[in-house]
């Protein structure tokens, strides 16, 4: 039923379209279509560096009370809050993480970027088994985007990725509340009602909307669902609320 009702939904989509549904009690795979293909990753890929930032924290060499001070000089444009508020001002590492997740701060992930390093969030993506994803840039770094330097992210990967969190859920328990904490909730989760927990993380860039994580349901089930291609932004978020709705009306 899950795979002819998304097959029907993909038949009239206009984009190209990746998804993964894994369920986390049993591990088995419910669903691929496009599987392994990179697609642009947009902020979906910062679920990679909290986790990186939270093997760092839990290891104790870093210090999520760590502060920094920002200034006009770090600002990358984009999607954010840092960049509305009086400058300069402190934030904790904590504050960076949370901001990165919960409003997708693109400044607060570049210095986090900076503070754990680019190739450690590649090493741990592929220790995880993530075989189609890279981190290769700074958020809004045009210049690498125009060298062809892009984020990427294969769906299986991206649900590989929520599994393995969920498996640890112990060791993540703080990158788990962050998640679930997520205020941009008008794709996957709109449709599927407000009793249940989605940890996640979104990610859009013209022509791109991605939507990932764990539905908490009686079952709890990986998601991950990335489009590209979109004639428009709405096409996208359209999609992403269909695939919501036929989850919670086969799993709730």
């Amino acid at each position: 039923m899950l795979k002819e009702r998304i097959n029907q939904l993909l038949e009239q989509f206009k984009g190209v379209a990746g998804i993964a549904i894994t369920n986390l009690a049993t591990g088995e795979e419910l669903y691929a279509h496009n599987g392994d293909q990179p697609f642009i990753a947009a902020s979906a890929i910062k679920t990679a560096i909290l986790l990186e930032l939270y093997d760092r924290i839990n290891a104790g060499s870093i210090d999520p009370l760590q502060s920094s001070t920002v200034t006009e000089q770090d600002f990358v444009g984009g999607s954010g809050i840092i960049e509305m508020m009086s400058t300069p001002k402190e934030y904790t590492v904590y504050d960076f993480a949370l901001l990165m997740i919960i409003v997708s701060d693109n400044l607060a992930t570049n210095q986090l970027i900076n503070l754990v390093g680019m190739e450690a969030v590649n090493q741990k993506m592929a220790a995880i088994g993530m075989k189609h994803s890279a981190l290769k840039r700074k958020m809004m770094d045009l210049e690498a985007r125009r060298e062809g330097r892009e984020n990427l992210l294969s769906p299986r990967d991206l649900a590989l990725l929520y599994q393995y969190i969920y498996q640890n859920k112990e060791q993540y328990a703080k990158v788990l509340r962050i998640l679930r904490g997520q205020q941009l909730n008008t794709s996957l989760p709109l449709l599927v009602g407000r009793g249940i927990a989605f940890a996640h993380k979104t990610g859009s860039l013209d022509g791109v909307s991605n939507d990932a994580g764990i539905f908490f349901f009686k079952e709890p089930l990986a998601v991950a669902v990335l489009t590209m291609e979109l004639p428009s932004p709405m096409e996208g978020r359209l999609f992403h609320n269909q695939i919501g709705a036929i989850l919670a009306d086969l799993y709730i």
